[in-house]
């Protein structure tokens, strides 16, 4: 009797053994998995506490209003202000791919509201020409990647412009009046009026100012 006790005994605490590592290792699937599935969990440094109401950043920010491309005129300052925004964390920092023609400032932001809104201005005078300006923005979270957007800066004179401005307005007049007048290169003789006159208006302009 006191051997099948004995064995009896034994059965039951290896019956034990069995459940405690059975229920350890459920116990440490199933940590595993609540892990994995809410990969936000943060350690506070201090207490060592987990704070389950910090939220992962997986968007990048955007502009609003949307950037757009800029024209201005030769000889006067370039000035420009944007506004990056952010749904979820605050913005961190906005900066530019050429660092050498134009500088940036932040002008004010907001953590709490997810905004900050920044002025784009010229470190040297602007050649006349086209420069591509890319613009770069990312917030405070490290999952979200950075927003970069490249607009188009053209330098141009008053006069050129003003010319521009006579051609899409002729090119514009002579596309409504095609059906209703039928002469042969009716629009290239619109054009050439009103180029020839823009020219003498441009060059009676120099005059005047030479004399000045």
């Amino acid at each position: 009797m006191q051997f099948k006790n004995k064995r009896l005994i034994n059965k039951s605490i290896i019956s034990i053994g069995f459940f405690i590592c059975f229920f350890l290792i459920g116990f440490l699937i199933t940590s595993a998995s609540i892990i994995n599935e809410n990969p936000i969990l943060v350690l506070n440094s201090k207490k060592h506490d987990i704070n389950p109401n910090i939220t992962v950043d997986y968007t990048p920010p955007y502009w609003n209003p949307p950037l757009s491309n800029q024209i201005r005129i030769f000889g006067n300052n370039f000035s420009y202000q944007i506004t990056a925004r952010d749904t979820e964390s605050p913005i961190d920092s906005i900066w530019l791919g050429d660092t050498k023609d134009f500088q940036i400032n932040i002008l004010d932001r907001n953590d709490t509201e997810h905004w900050a809104i920044a002025e784009i201005s010229n470190k040297t005078a602007l050649s006349l020409g086209v420069y591509w300006l890319t613009i770069y923005v990312n917030d405070t979270s490290i999952h979200s990647p950075t927003k970069d957007r490249t607009i188009k800066v053209t330098v141009k004179t008053e006069d050129m412009i003003f010319l521009e401005n006579l051609i899409t307005a002729s090119q514009l007049s002579s596309s409504a009046q095609d059906e209703e007048i039928n002469i042969p290169g009716y629009e290239v003789y619109i054009l050439m009026i009103i180029t020839g006159a823009s020219i003498a208006s441009i060059i009676l302009r120099k005059k005047h100012f030479l004399k000045l």
